[in-house]
């Protein structure tokens, strides 16, 4: 299986996790699936350290790592 990239949207906090459930292909629904789970508005979570920021994400079938 060939390897798929796209570059998608993701929320980071300051310590570089991704929230994996905020993949999307627009900013603005990167940062709605984020504050659906949370009480904060965006501007205070990134007061926190959060961040909307574009990544790379690489798909490929496991039978190719070995």
């Amino acid at each position: 299986m060939k390897e798929f990239k796209q570059t998608l949207y993701a929320i980071v906090d300051k310590k570089g996790n991704v929230y994996y459930h905020t993949l999307s292909n627009q900013k603005k629904d990167c940062i709605k699936y984020f504050l659906k789970d949370i009480s904060f508005t965006w501007k205070e979570a990134k007061k926190y350290g959060w961040k909307c920021m574009k990544v790379d994400v690489h798909i490929m079938s496991a039978s190719n790592l070995d």
